[in-house]
């Protein structure tokens, strides 16, 4: 997924245990790392992906990409 100048990739897989882990990757376009989350594996990917719109559009307005909302 792509927003606001910022990519997102999804890691999902199994470790030797048994246990899933869902992460996701967040970097920019030009390929600067700029960390990941990791949500609960439960199913519940729509969810995920309207609160990675919320931390894409964060990121892009600490990093510059985009200009807060002014207040008035």
């Amino acid at each position: 997924m792509k927003k606001y100048g910022i990519v997102v990739v999804q890691n999902l897989y199994k470790d030797r245990i048994g246990e899933i882990h869902n992460e996701y990757h967040f970097g920019t376009e030009n390929g600067f790392y700029l960390g990941y989350l990791r949500f609960p594996s439960d199913g519940q990917y729509v969810f995920d992906a309207e609160a990675l719109i919320g931390f894409m559009k964060g990121l892009a307005i600490r990093y510059g990409y985009i200009k807060p909302k002014k207040r008035s």
